[in-house]
């Protein structure tokens, strides 16, 4: 009787026993209504397209991701250097075939060839939307498209020389199963993420390109049948200059007969904890061919460029990460029964479970924002402060959603139990891939680094400025008084500690990652209450999410709270995804 009882009650929570019967976009009503809202069109011309792509994430992406990691990892062999005169070997990485299809899966649906189409291109979100959908179950696969997406974006911003566009950018919007895979290579041993610090040499040649001596200590994208990186080499002036390095020499790469291989030398494989899937080599360069994307007074900043793009796929990667947290949480306690009840009835895994929400729409509103301020600063309308606020945005979202990854695949896979620590279970595979995040892209202390230098040259006032946009849009807002006065109190504090910051340049190398980690906080509880004033009229989830994640990260924890939250009085229909539109005492503050 009481097992029935108890049944009854979990009944109550409408959602896939499993999360093999997820779409990773159907089931994100939340990204639906962002992208009506800041995208007008965008969902008409796409929601099919992304509406496909998450049956695939959810089915054969899935099975690849666990086929791959437990069964199929990459291999080095040595191969014939030349099997018409065999005179030596070389090492050659092999692929699994499902890896390698499901890579290509991304680029044959148009995720990147279609944002840089001269008529009427698709906004840099497709591409993003791609990497949040394609992590939410496989970083592996998600990790190329991070780095093929700014290439080509390169290729195609008119910033390089003419000819090398038009000989290889092509090989990155094809849509035939035939992608260039792209990787960006500027880690050497000896400096790790001091860029300028490369020993890799580049020497011009008698036909205008050059040659690259030297090596890369963690490389990308090698491996793949067809492959274009980037890589930083010191120019013979003492600069850093930006290098395209093509797979194959010869003009017709689809002429398999007469492919001439660049000079590439691998190495060995890395043996990581997580990605297993995806091939990181280390290589040396002798006698490269490379081309010159950028002299060696702007290699730099163009490398910086495309790590921008990059970073933003970082965030979005993490953002996905956390919606698989979120839903294999959810999946797991609803089905499993321990003491006469299912795990989802008992209060405190609830209070879990809203926590998994509220982060994975926190860390979802920072993604987006990076997105969409990505795309703004493309557009002809982006000026200097949308520029620097880019580089503000893309520091703070890439440390705060990739640190929230992690906590969030971690909590969901203590949830799940022993269970979950074992290769049985995804989170497993989940929670290792992403501390990938964390370091891919750069560190913590990197970010600290990159917006230590942005808030010197107008960072500072972007990053204020975007905060006031919120609270203009908020003030006459109402129902949101409450948010208006804790974002208000908050942006005078932060705008205190900026100032003072600005004041004590000396004093950066020990605090900048403190800001780093304010202001996300702040940027991040802004965003949600700018989200939960759109929304409010007919749901105001977004509401209590935003009161969630304001106590989570700014509420008292002594003495130790005794009630529920405001969130979880609401819990089954936050967890269904059934709109809330009363809530008690609105702008009281609460429980």
């Amino acid at each position: 009787m009481n097992r029935g009882k108890n049944m009854a009650k979990s009944a109550k929570i409408d959602f896939p026993k499993t999360s093999r019967m997820v779409n990773p976009f159907t089931h994100d009503a939340n990204l639906a209504r962002y992208l009506e809202a800041v995208y007008p069109g965008f969902l008409k011309d796409n929601q099919d397209r992304l509406e496909s792509y998450g049956d695939y994430v959810r089915t054969e992406l899935e099975a690849q991701a666990e086929y791959s990691d437990r069964y199929a990892q990459p291999e080095i062999k040595a191969v014939l250097d030349d099997p018409s005169n065999p005179t030596g070997r070389r090492n050659e990485i092999i692929l699994n075939d499902r890896y390698k299809s499901c890579e290509q899966e991304i680029y044959s649906r148009g995720f990147v060839a279609d944002t840089l189409k001269n008529d009427k291109p698709s906004p840099h979100m497709l591409g993003f939307l791609a990497q949040y959908m394609t992590s939410y179950s496989d970083i592996s696969v998600g990790c190329p498209l991070a780095m093929t997406h700014p290439i080509a974006l390169l290729l195609a911003s008119g910033k390089v020389p003419q000819d090398i566009s038009q000989k290889f950018l092509p090989q990155f919007t094809r849509i035939d199963g035939k992608t260039a895979i792209g990787g960006t290579w500027a880690t050497e041993k000896h400096g790790g993420s001091d860029i300028p610090a490369t020993t890799t040499t580049a020497t011009v040649q008698q036909d205008g390109a050059y040659r690259l001596d030297g090596h890369q200590w963690f490389a990308s994208a090698a491996g793949f049948d067809r492959w274009i990186t980037i890589k930083t080499a010191r120019t013979e002036d003492g600069g850093i200059g930006l290098f395209l390095v093509p797979k194959y020499l010869n003009e017709d790469w689809d002429d398999e007969t007469a492919q001439e291989l660049n000079p590439v030398y691998i190495s060995q494989l890395k043996d990581k904890m997580g990605t297993k899937g995806l091939p990181t080599a280390e290589i040396e360069l002798s006698g490269t061919t490379a081309y010159q994307l950028a002299d060696g007074q702007g290699g730099l900043r163009m490398m910086m460029e495309g790590l921008g793009c990059s970073r933003v796929h970082n965030a979005m990667a993490a953002a996905g990460v956390m919606h698989r947290s979120y839903v294999e949480a959810v999946c797991w306690t609803s089905t499993r029964e321990t003491f006469g009840k299912n795990l989802i009835e008992r209060e405190g895994i609830q209070e879990d479970i809203l926590k998994l929400k509220t982060e994975w729409l926190a860390g979802s509103a920072l993604a987006f924002e990076s997105a969409r301020t990505f795309d703004a600063s493309l557009s002809d309308k982006g000026d200097k402060n949308e520029r620097a606020w880019l580089r503000v945005v893309t520091a703070l979202a890439k440390f705060a959603t990739a640190e929230r990854a992690v906590e969030s695949s971690a909590l969901a896979l203590e949830l799940v139990g022993g269970l979950g620590y074992t290769k049985d279970h995804a989170l497993e595979r989940i929670y290792r891939d992403s501390m990938v995040l964390r370091v891919w892209e750069g560190p913590t202390h990197i970010q600290a680094r990159e917006l230590a230098g942005v808030l010197a040259h107008g960072g500072a006032d972007a990053f204020m400025s975007r905060i006031d946009t919120v609270l203009d849009g908020l003030r006459d807002r109402a129902g949101m008084k409450l948010e208006t006065t804790r974002l208000t109190d908050l942006a005078i504090e932060m705008d205190t500690s900026l100032k003072a910051f600005a004041a004590a340049p000396e004093k950066s190398e020990l605090v900048a990652h403190r800001f780093l980690k304010a202001m996300s906080d702040v940027l991040t509880y802004a965003l949600l209450c700018e989200e939960a004033a759109r929304e409010l009229d007919s749901d105001k989830t977004k509401q209590l999410i935003a009161r969630n994640y304001h106590d989570i990260h700014y509420g008292d924890k002594m003495p130790v709270s005794l009630e529920k939250s405001a969130l979880h009085e609401h819990f089954t229909d936050v967890v269904n995804g059934k709109p809330i539109i009363t809530i008690n005492a609105p702008d009281a503050t609460p429980k």
